[in-house]
């Protein structure tokens, strides 16, 4: 049942969900399925934020709901195309959950953060000219239940037999009829063995850091679907100046687009003559919509659409799941902890809420971690005031690092599942879902509404690429 394991993957050690993508800007999958251009409706009079009537239309317009990635990938793929585009956006900036927090001092992404995979990746084109540091991810250092770093060897070995249990039961789920969790094929490969105490406190943080990852409980993730995307080549990468550089002027730049920050959309109703969108501040109408709501906003149906969306996007719609990943920043007057590590995994003898921190000194020298938890626990963790979360991570750190540990000076604690513009941070295709569900979301809606965002690509879910490549797909199909 051993496996070699020489090395921590990308793919074991990466904080913004199952890695994703291979194809470059502009192409898209070749599984995203036929499309219906979106064509201009007759010129009428077109309305403003208050309702009033405007010169007729003369050109093509379009509607972007959502200003995060896919929106601004839309936006601007319309615009250059000769398309008035209407950017509407409920929050007060751009990004949607690419979010750099400037309240510490010093930029840090509480949301999206790295390019993974550099080669080939549309967001390495677009970040060009912007510094970036590369990620090592084999500069983990996991400390066991006594506070002590576990040697690479047995590290690699206890990985090994991890992986090993979890393929087997995974491999013999797939001459079942039905679907089952990668928490029963863990069990299921588990059949006829016996764990020692440092086996299943390894296999505890183990399924701690997966669900982690993809945002989700084991219990919950397909085993037959997990892991059904790909990945670009080369290094991921981060930006010490902040993610938002990349996207966040790039609208402003352009004529013939309209950015409405703060326009909470509540209806959109569509028909063959066009669309017309209800905001907190108004109404607008246009040829066609592009909406990019997370796909949490779409399960809570917080947005109206007449006609409702076909009954094949709403199935798919709520067999997905989403996800959530969270991270606290920890600010430190001092460094405490050693310069070497990217990151230091936790195995604590009860509880895996904290399975990983990352060492931001690594990347620019600053005294600071980052603290992620993802899945149920990420849900649970939400719950609790900023004050309580800063003892339990300096508990868990005083485990490693002794009772002389500081609590940090500052911090700052996401929370996604909590945010009604998100209500988490990415997709994941729990059972009874599977990639097809990604592709039922890409298909045009009655020729005048297409939807866009990471959950909508079956090739790249959970990632930036993927949403800005799902922007580009869902904009060249209105085109």
């Amino acid at each position: 049942m051993l496996v070699a394991m020489t090395k921590l993957t990308r793919r074991e050690f990466m904080w913004a969900t199952a890695l994703a993508s291979a194809a470059s800007l502009p192409g898209c999958s070749r599984r995203d399925g036929p499309t219906t251009p979106i064509a201009p409706s007759p010129s009428r009079p077109a309305t403003t934020s208050n309702g009033s009537a405007t010169s007729p239309v003369e050109a093509s317009t379009a509607i972007v709901i959502g200003g995060g990635v896919a929106g601004i990938a839309a936006a601007e793929t319309l615009a250059r195309a000769g398309v008035r585009v209407t950017v509407l956006e409920a929050r007060g900036r751009l990004g949607g959950r690419v979010w750099t927090d400037h309240s510490l001092g010093r930029p840090v992404d509480l949301g999206a953060s790295w390019i993974h995979g550099v080669v080939g990746n549309p967001i390495t084109a677009l970040a060009r000219g912007h510094r970036t540091h590369k990620t090592d991810y084999d500069a983990t250092w996991l400390y066991d239940t006594t506070g002590k770093v576990m040697a690479d060897a047995e590290l690699d070995r206890l990985r090994g037999q991890f992986h090993a249990v979890l393929a087997e039961g995974r491999s013999a789920g797939k001459g079942l009829k039905s679907d089952r969790s990668l928490a029963a094929a863990f069990t299921a490969g588990l059949a006829g063995e016996k764990l020692t105490p440092r086996q299943r406190s390894f296999a505890a943080w183990e399924l701690a850091n997966l669900e982690t990852t993809t945002g989700a409980s084991a219990k919950r993730l397909s085993s037959r679907w997990h892991g059904d995307d790909s990945a670009f080549a080369g290094h991921d990468a981060l930006f010490p100046g902040g993610y938002d550089r990349v996207f966040t002027g790039r609208l402003a730049r352009l004529p013939g687009v309209d950015v409405r920050l703060n326009h909470l959309v509540s209806q959109v109703r569509h028909s063959p003559r066009g669309v017309a969108v209800q905001t907190n501040q108004g109404k607008f109408e246009a040829d066609g919509a592009i909406v990019t709501l997370p796909l949490g906003v779409l399960q809570q149906n917080n947005v109206r659409f007449e006609p409702p969306l076909p009954h094949a996007h709403r199935a798919s719609i709520g067999r997905l799941g989403m996800g959530v990943l969270d991270k606290v920043v920890l600010v430190y007057e001092r460094q405490f902890w050693p310069r070497a590590p990217s990151f230091m995994g936790m195995m604590r003898a009860k509880g895996q809420d904290w399975p990983v921190v990352m060492n931001l000194s690594a990347v620019d020298g600053r005294p600071w971690l980052m603290a992620f938890v993802g899945g149920p626990t990420a849900r649970e963790v939400e719950r609790r005031s900023d004050g309580q979360i800063a003892g339990e991570l300096t508990a868990a750190l005083r485990g490693i690092f002794g009772p002389s540990t500081p609590a940090p000076k500052a911090i700052k604690v996401t929370r996604w599942a909590r945010d009604p513009l998100a209500l988490g941070a990415y997709s994941y295709i729990p059972v009874g879902a599977a990639t097809r569900d990604y592709e039922v979301l890409a298909k045009p809606i009655h020729g005048r509404l297409m939807l866009a965002g990471e959950h909508t690509h079956p090739r790249y879910p959970g990632t930036v690429h993927g949403a800005w490549l799902s922007g580009v797909r869902a904009a060249k199909a209105a085109l």
